[in-house]
């Protein structure tokens, strides 16, 4: 089974291919795009004495660079487009956060978009930041997607999510930086500017090729980006009563930092969690998310493994109420193990998805609706601490208390009722 989900899996039953396979593995892993690597050594060989392996040097990840010709080529590109913008996915987060993106973003006077892998790439406060593209875009930051002449993707495919919404990557120049050759065509069809590398060298070449010779100024580039920057941050402007949920995020964002370990979940009202600048995250920043369109119940388990990695970090999770039922028993674990976890759920009282998609269809939704379990109630019941907030005062009361519950080892639930129809622009246009 592992071999369908695995990029490389090997078995060891000689102990000659020990420390082989077991440098063939890391190597693997550090190397090329990230990817699960499994190793099973037999039972028998675990069993039996070996002696210590000779001293032999840590395995390093190798560092790719394009051609020159190439580089100088995707400069000039770039130096002489009208409207540059730039994309940073996944691949610019591994195995160390990019370095000088926003550098370089200021020397094209290009707008960044991060994919949902990609985000903490570039600080969301930074001018030129506009968070995710595709279905996870805050309006009206589609025109900047749907005007801009040349792409610049870093250590990204463009998956389904990330061109939802717009269409432009089917026509605009691109210019794309992967460390896999498969990787070149993949969502957008036409790469003028394969450069097969990673994205911190490619980073690193282009921007000393445009230092030395910088293109000319795009002032009305940079004033569409000013205002649309401006329409952006208005969407945080919102009271509790309107928007529960952006308000909830927002002051999230306000209380515990940019710098928090973000987990996100699979839902409806979730999804807000990767709308810029409802939520923002600054430069690296680890937001943990599922991948594409997965399961529920991922958010609770992925808190756990991401605070037993990341110990004295604070670490907040955004759930439903649905995600949360899932896997409410891994609550648990965040008392066992003593992890000050943050769990932020967004109830509104069953599976809001469903619902909406059945919304004005006859009959009653009996399946997808039921009554929540209290707050404090389920929290007590576990270990933590549980409140719901029914205003702008209590949630921001609990936040902080939760902070300072954290640094204790100590878990909290605070629970916000939400209403099915307070929902992002993107799941309104792509028709759920």
């Amino acid at each position: 089974m592992i071999r369908e989900l695995a990029g490389w899996t090997h078995r060891v039953d000689d102990p000659g291919q020990l420390t082989w396979a077991v440098r063939q593995a890391i190597h693997r892993a550090l190397n090329g795009r990230p990817d699960l690597t499994a190793l099973e050594i037999t039972d028998e060989l675990t069993r039996t004495n070996q002696p210590p392996p000779p001293a032999i040097r840590p395995v390093r990840r190798l560092r790719t660079l394009p051609s020159p010709a190439d580089l100088d080529e995707a400069a000039e590109t770039l130096r002489t487009a009208h409207r540059p913008l730039i994309v940073a996915g996944g691949g610019t987060r591994w195995p160390h956060d990019i370095e000088g993106v926003e550098e370089l973003a200021d020397l094209l006077e290009a707008p960044v978009f991060t994919t949902a892998a990609g985000r903490g790439a570039v600080d969301e406060r930074h001018p030129r930041a506009f968070g995710l593209l595709g279905l996870y875009t805050t309006p009206p930051a589609t025109d900047l997607l749907e005007t801009a002449d040349t792409l610049l993707l870093l250590g990204t495919r463009l998956e389904e999510t990330a061109r939802m919404g717009w269409t432009n990557w089917r026509t605009a120049t691109v210019v794309q930086a992967d460390t896999s050759p498969a990787a070149f065509g993949e969502g957008s069809p036409t790469v003028t500017h394969p450069l097969l590398g990673d994205a911190q060298s490619v980073v690193q070449e282009l921007t000393r090729r445009l230092t030395a010779t910088p293109g000319t100024a795009k002032a009305a580039w940079s004033a569409a980006q000013h205002h649309v920057s401006a329409a952006q941050h208005a969407t945080t402007e919102t009271d509790f009563d309107r928007s529960p949920v952006r308000s909830t995020l927002h002051h999230v964002s306000r209380v515990l930092g940019p710098h928090t370990l973000l987990v996100q979940e699979n839902g409806l009202h979730d999804i807000w969690t990767y709308h810029y600048p409802v939520l923002t995250v600054a430069h690296g920043a680890r937001p943990v998310c599922p991948g594409e369109q997965t399961m529920m119940g991922f958010g609770l388990g992925a808190s756990i493994g991401a605070a037993l990695a990341r110990p004295g970090e604070p670490v907040v999770l955004v759930t439903g109420d649905s995600a949360l039922r899932l896997s409410v028993g891994a609550l648990d674990a965040l008392h066992h193990h003593a992890l000050g976890v943050i769990v932020v759920v967004l109830d509104n009282e069953g599976f809001g998805w469903p619902r909406r998609l059945r919304a004005g269809t006859p009959g009653p939704h009996i399946p997808t609706t039921w009554r929540s379990t209290p707050a404090d109630d389920l929290a007590r019941a576990f270990g933590g601490h549980g409140i719901t907030a029914p205003d702008e005062e209590t949630l921001t009361a609990a936040l902080r208390e939760a902070r300072s519950r954290s640094r204790s080892g100590k878990f909290t639930l605070i629970r916000v009722q939400v209403p099915d129809d307070d929902v992002p622009a993107g799941i309104e246009s792509s028709g759920y």
